[in-house]
């Protein structure tokens, strides 16, 4: 009787861990170029889980992810590139990951996503697992990069990946940085700088033609820019109003640019949106992340005299501490929403820890900026 009993509760904790792997181990389609049959996967999860099991499907085609690569396992936040041995339509597709061979199976699927219209063999698999909408597809150019965190689903967390990208701005030395988020090399001799009506072709600027992965330049820009309000778009071609041709955009200062409407329509920025920290300007995404909020001051990670500014909780929805590590001096607090306007400002002391009420606000990202004489340092805050 205590062997059963034993048994049982062994088996049931099993299941328990095997449950708790499942939720914190997730592997999701990260990245697909349907031009090069390639794909990547990653691991959002927090342990590490076996892939050489897992199957492509893109119906009626199929491919066991063992006979691909020989990566086995990923571990968290580990990613991989493959080349698929199940061929894409670049204009109208679908592809299924499967953690077996049951393509039909919801229990199977571990990820899904369809393009240039719906309706795909697969969909209603992934309408019954609860990870796409019906009647929904991705409407952007391929490559296609997923943008969202790991538990987000459907078409709109699915961007145009763009493997070039602007990852610095120093307006005030007219410096622009350029780095491959991308697998493969990049040719970027042919790529444009746009500060309207100010325009630039790369290969006049440096000797450098190609970017390769993780690569980074930085370029001495012939356009000169404004430092407290101005805007910089990259191009692949010089049609300036083109979506198609933009490949990055920010505006800093204000809103409403140029071009922020060829931002907006690429689905890259958003409208009356800019940032609102001191330049030089650098970007903190993983290059599939767009918007405001991926971008900060350069170099403000630690202030000069100041220790680190800390937040929490963050994410919120009542209270948020704000504690600065550094005595005998007092600083200003201010508060700006997604949009830059400023929604709180207030002297606080800077050798103990401030409290403010957020739970009238809004749900979304702020940004948190702390001055004093000695520095300042700006934060993102997410008010749940």
């Amino acid at each position: 009787m205590k062997n059963n009993y034993f048994l049982k509760t062994t088996t049931l904790l099993a299941l328990v861990l095997l449950g708790f792997s499942s939720l914190s181990a997730q592997v999701r389609i990260a990245k697909l170029d349907p031009a090069t049959n390639s794909v990547t996967l990653k691991n959002y999860g927090s342990t590490n889980v076996p892939i050489s099991g897992y199957w492509f499907c893109n119906y009626p085609a199929y491919g066991q992810v063992s006979s691909m690569t020989s990566v086995a396992s990923l571990d968290p936040g580990e990613e991989v590139n493959i080349a698929s041995s199940v061929s894409f339509a670049v204009a109208d597709g679908e592809f299924g990951l499967y953690n077996t061979n049951s393509f039909g199976s919801s229990t199977a699927m571990e990820d899904y996503m369809q393009w240039g219209s719906a309706g795909h063999q697969r969909e209603s698999v992934a309408v019954a697992k609860g990870i796409w909408s019906a009647g929904t597809f991705i409407d952007l150019a391929a490559p296609f990069a997923y943008s969202g965190s790991g538990t987000e689903n459907g078409a709109e967390q699915w961007i145009t990946f763009r493997s070039v990208r602007i990852s610095k701005l120093d307006p005030s030395t007219n410096s622009v940085a350029l780095k491959n988020f991308g697998s493969s090399a990049v040719d970027i001799s042919g790529y444009w700088f746009c500060n309207f009506p100010a325009y630039g072709q790369v290969s006049a600027m440096t000797s450098t033609v190609m970017l390769n992965p993780g690569e980074e330049i930085n370029i001495a820009s012939s356009i000169s820019f404004a430092v407290a309000d101005g805007e910089f778009g990259l191009y692949n071609t010089n049609s300036f109003g083109s979506d198609t041709a933009m490949e990055d955009y920010i505006q800093w200062g204000s809103a409403g640019h140029q071009r922020e409407s060829v931002a907006v329509n690429k689905g890259i920025w958003d409208a009356g949106t800019f940032i609102n920290v001191a330049p030089p300007f650098e970007y903190t995404g993983n290059g599939s992340q767009d918007g405001v909020v991926y971008w900060s001051t350069l170099g403000i990670n630690n202030f000069e005299e100041m220790g680190n500014v800390k937040l929490y909780p963050n994410p919120s929805n009542a209270v948020l501490n704000i504690n600065v590590e550094t005595v005998g001096a007092n600083g200003t607090l201010e508060v700006y929403n997604i949009l830059g306007k400023k929604v709180l400002r207030q002297e606080i002391e800077l050798d103990q820890t401030s409290q403010i009420d957020v739970s009238g606000w809004d749900s979304g990202v702020y940004l948190v900026k702390i001055s004093s004489d000695n520095g300042e340092e700006t934060k993102r805050f997410v008010k749940q």
